[in-house]
């Protein structure tokens, strides 16, 4: 989904059972816009934080929800940072400790969050 400032990313992991969805420079309103449309029950909004330059922040049901601000959507740093939090919420959702018997995994899972959000889908 593309708008006028910015893009909505939505994927899952094959392995977990958690969807990721990332907000590309959208602002405040928009995103609040897309849960009173399409997310009209997940309260998970009422925790973001905007006052960043990304935001990440996992549901009870397991669902991980980004935001990154559109001053920052070229930003590597910013993006992979995100990522990171992203596979903590999953692999932590999931169960899974981070340790040197789990590093593969978050390898792994960072290598393909990383990929979906910059992938360009035009």
């Amino acid at each position: 989904m593309k708008n006028s400032t910015g893009t909505v990313k939505h994927f899952f992991t094959d392995i977990y059972p958690c969807n990721i969805t990332v907000f590309l420079g959208l602002d405040a309103t928009e995103i609040t816009d897309y849960f009173k449309e399409k997310q009209p029950d997940n309260e998970v909004i009422k925790g973001f934080d905007f006052g960043n330059p990304g935001f990440t922040i996992g549901d009870l049901d397991g669902d991980v929800w980004v935001y990154i601000d559109k001053e920052y959507v070229k930003n590597l740093g910013v993006i992979v940072h995100e990522c990171f939090h992203v596979v903590e919420f999953i692999l932590g959702y999931v169960g899974v400790r981070h340790g040197n018997k789990s590093s593969e995994a978050f390898a792994y899972l960072l290598q393909y969050v990383f990929n979906q959000v910059i992938a360009d889908d035009n």
